[in-house]
């Protein structure tokens, strides 16, 4: 992480930490009711506001956001206080026997705030007497996802299992918990102590003496005809076995060691889950997880979203995320970042467990992602595994622009583009061969949208009149936006003009905006990248060397070539694949090039960031391809001048022999 993007979370954290002090003075019937639920809900938000260098800003951002939720929904401290009643009144297997737990006040609010914030809706009732069906007023949950990525040893498990029990016997009359682990071994732990738990409660609660319960090696259930059937079931992380399911909870344990395989992707399995939701008035889904080595793996990418409704970028009421993880400062081998991280430290860990665990990081250091990962709760990628460093590719960087070459010059060249989403990079690689040095050089450009609004109506509309007869007259007054341009087709009418500065609360808007100054991105106008600019600029490279091929993504790419083709530059277009086995072999000549010296990239401080965000990553069948390193981060260059240079690797179309590259 460069100093710009840790800034943003500094300033990120000051700014919530105002906010969170505003929200305690806060006085009222709903604040009054969160307090009256559970003592130690004032007690931790409190501590939180009162010590915030004790917290880290994720976990401030969610109490903030948990205020302005209770702005606008009610509070039902009836529900919230029989989630917490039952989950200490349930015994679980210690090493002491059955025991019942005393939960902290974090667990408090983290388990309180999904049941406790309701909303109430009108849904269709059937009077099965007369089969009319009218609407009813009803109280429903507002949050239907919940993420908890908390270290190790917080007692994730244990919640888990409580949770079932509750859901169990309070949930709806058919209430159906599914839970998913990354492996039938992980996933029988969680059965053991849901089935230990319940036939405790039974046993001991003359309430239930008519309930008997009915359970195999997986699942466990109760069926009677006055109640209906209820059932919890236990998976390890197979997709096709979560068919049919309809869960009333899903509980996905370790979501981040989930990954994506050649028969599979990652969050299949919560996909499966989520989807058998839809019949249900209130259904409710938990990622339960702690961070993992898989930096490009499905939940480390959610994060990115996680983080962003948490900063109040995104609006989403139905999730609600706690994240324990380090800030941005915290020096890993201090007791406060220890204690930060894992509120519970001395509680269900022993006090000494951190110094111990960070006495083997000392002694050998390839124990450092183990120890960050799990014990600090923070993606890492094991030592060894990173592929080329910004370090490695800024000593190959030369001073080189294919602009600067003559005009009409016979070099030939490939070039690659990888065409942006909103708020990623568009990149354009242009490689040439030098044969008289046995090199390929890369120049990359990158583009970034500046996030104002733009919008378009058609000329031959009466709208598209009234504006064009405005562009005519720039001087006539006239109320309504403004225009930004005109072509043959469209107005393009604009939120506000264009000013070389970036309009959006992206963590990497100072960092971006740096190099914007510096010339070394271009910012086009839109939310999303103008797609003229970036067409313009190809053909503009097309004038000074020979484009022999254009490889391409096929995503989003049929409105690109219809802006090159307009331009005459969709000469050469070649589809590039983007699954690993396309990547494969033209990752390995690449990374042979650099270590060799016989692939120079041009100068650029956007492209050595990139690299230094970049993963090998392998999947199933061994094949290989750069991924991110984890949120936030860009590897747009990177993959165009793979596939630049893999374009030069496929030399059956081209002039040269296989020997100029093996030498």
């Amino acid at each position: 992480m460069n100093e710009g993007e840790k800034q943003v979370l500094r300033d990120l954290k000051v700014r919530m930490t105002e906010r969170l002090r505003e929200c305690v003075k806060k006085r009222g019937r709903k604040i009054a009711a969160v307090w009256a639920t559970d003592e130690r809900i004032r007690t931790y938000v409190k501590a939180v506001a009162k010590n915030p260098e004790k917290h880290n800003v994720w976990e401030i951002c969610a109490i903030v956001r948990f205020f302005e939720m209770l702005d606008r929904y009610d509070w039902h401290a009836k529900r919230a206080k029989l989630m917490i009643k039952m989950l200490e009144l349930l015994k679980f297997q210690t090493d002491d026997g059955l025991r019942r737990v005393r939960l902290q006040p974090v667990q408090v609010f983290m388990v309180c705030v999904p049941y406790g914030l309701v909303k109430r809706v009108k849904v269709p009732v059937t009077d099965h007497a007369t089969l009319e069906t009218k609407m009813v007023w009803r109280v429903k949950r507002v949050i239907r996802n919940v993420v908890w990525m908390v270290p190790r040893k917080f007692g994730k498990t244990t919640l888990i299992a409580g949770m079932a029990v509750v859901e169990f016997f309070f949930g709806p009359s058919d209430a159906e918990i599914d839970i998913v682990s990354t492996t039938g071994r992980q996933a029988k732990i969680c059965y053991g102590m849901i089935k230990l738990a319940m036939m405790d409660l039974v046993a001991t609660n003359p309430l239930l003496e008519r309930v008997k319960l009915r359970f195999n090696r997986e699942s466990l259930f109760y069926d009677d005809k006055r109640d209906g059937a209820q059932a919890v079931n236990v998976f390890g992380d197979n997709p096709a076995a979560l068919n049919g399911l309809k869960p009333s909870v899903a509980i996905e344990d370790e979501s981040a060691s989930m990954v994506d395989t050649a028969s599979k992707a990652g969050n299949e399995s919560r996909n499966t889950l989520e989807s058998g939701q839809g019949p249900r008035l209130e259904p409710l889904s938990f990622q339960i997880t702690t961070a993992s080595k898989y930096v490009t793996g499905p939940f480390a990418q959610s994060l990115i979203g996680l983080k962003s409704v948490l900063m109040g970028e995104r609006d989403n009421d139905e999730v609600f995320a706690m994240l324990f993880c380090p800030d941005v400062d915290d020096d890993e081998s201090a007791v406060e970042t220890w204690k930060k991280v894992h509120p519970l430290l001395g509680v269900t860990v022993q006090a000494d467990y951190y110094a111990r665990e960070w006495e083997k990081c000392i002694q050998d250091r390839t124990y450092l992602t183990e120890f960050r990962t799990k014990q600090l709760n923070v993606f890492d990628v094991p030592i060894g595994e990173a592929w080329i460093g910004g370090a490695t590719v800024a000593k190959l960087m030369i001073d080189w622009d294919p602009m600067a070459m003559p005009w009409r010059s016979a070099m030939d060249a490939m070039m690659a583009i990888d065409l942006a989403q909103k708020w990623d990079f568009t990149a354009v690689s242009t490689a040439i061969y030098r044969e008289d040095l046995r090199q390929i050089w890369v120049h990359t450009k990158c583009f970034l949208p500046d996030g104002i609004r733009v919008w378009t109506v058609p000329v031959n509309t009466a709208e598209g009149q009234m504006y064009l007869e405005r562009w005519e007259n720039p001087n006539a007054h006239s109320e309504g936006p403004s225009i930004w341009k005109v072509d043959e087709n469209y107005v393009y009418l604009e939120e506000a003009p264009f000013d070389g500065k970036i309009h959006s609360g992206h963590p990497n808007s100072g960092l971006y905006q740096r190099w914007i100054d510096q010339g070394e991105l271009v910012l086009t106008h839109g939310v999303v990248v103008d797609y003229d600019v970036v067409a313009q600029y190809v053909v503009d490279v097309s004038d000074h060397v020979s484009v022999q091929k254009i490889g391409y993504d096929d995503y989003k790419w049929r409105e690109f070539a219809n802006f090159l083709a307009r331009r005459g530059g969709s000469d050469g277009l070649v589809a590039f694949g983007q699954t690993h086995g396309d990547f494969t072999a033209p990752t390995i000549f690449f990374e042979r090039g650099v270590e060799m010296g016989s692939i120079l990239l041009a100068k650029s401080e956007v492209v050595r960031w990139c690299f230094d965000n970049a993963v090998l990553d392998t999947d199933a069948r061994g094949n290989v391809k750069p991924m991110k390193i984890g949120d936030y981060r860009r590897i747009d260059p990177v993959i165009t001048d793979v596939m630049a240079c893999g374009l030069w690797s496929d030399l059956g179309h081209t002039r040269h022999t296989k020997n100029d590259f093996d030498d």
